[in-house]
């Protein structure tokens, strides 16, 4: 199916957005910034987007997305066995990070002088939802070995922020510090969730 280019436009936008964030490492860069990048007004700009923030949301929309794809994915490879799916979809959560550090940065918001920002009620509970999405493959893992949902929804998010955590040391190489690498405590991590 073809895009129109009302869409194409909007692609470029979010696009010409993400390049000048991972290029500065700053989220407070005014529209113009993009809107040159583009080669659009300002006022263009508005007629796909209200702002700044909702630019954001939309392209932490987009790496929740791949997120999801890349850990479900993983797990769909094992459907019989919900240790080694778990283990897959773990690795593949932790490598997407690794493989794509401006979407942990964009994820856990963290841009040099980052201003407040308010997304809104509904963009928050979207994105939660997007991001739900990629935990409950890990919940659904865990439901297969227990049988117990209350247990599965702990255990997913209890393995969700250990991955967020090893994937913090992957990037700040503070792996290195603690004489041992990356794959190593991520390894770990996963053997001690699993079993």
């Amino acid at each position: 199916m073809k895009r129109t280019d009302k869409e194409e436009k909007r692609l470029r936008v979010l696009a010409a957005a993400r390049e000048i964030f991972e290029e500065t490492g700053k989220i407070d860069i005014g529209l113009r910034a993009i809107a040159a990048r583009t080669n659009q007004t300002t006022g263009a700009i508005y007629n796909h987007f209200k702002g700044k923030d909702e630019i954001l949301a939309a392209l932490l929309e987009q790496s929740l997305n791949r997120l999801f794809e890349r850990v479900s994915k993983a797990a769909q490879k094992y459907p019989d066995d919900p240790k080694i799916a778990l283990k897959a979809s773990a690795t593949a959560f932790f490598e997407h990070y690794r493989e794509n550090p401006f979407e942990q940065k964009l994820g856990l918001y963290q841009f040099e002088g980052a201003p407040d920002t308010d997304l809104g009620k509904s963009a928050d509970s979207h994105l939660n939802m997007e991001l739900s999405k990629t935990v409950n493959v890990f919940e659904e893992q865990y439901f297969f070995l227990s049988n117990d949902r209350s247990t599965a929804a702990n255990k997913s998010a209890a393995l969700f922020s250990a991955l967020i955590g090893v994937s913090i040391i992957a990037t700040l190489h503070r792996d290195r510090s603690l004489g041992t690498t990356a794959n190593k405590i991520l390894d770990t991590t996963i053997e001690f969730f699993i079993n």
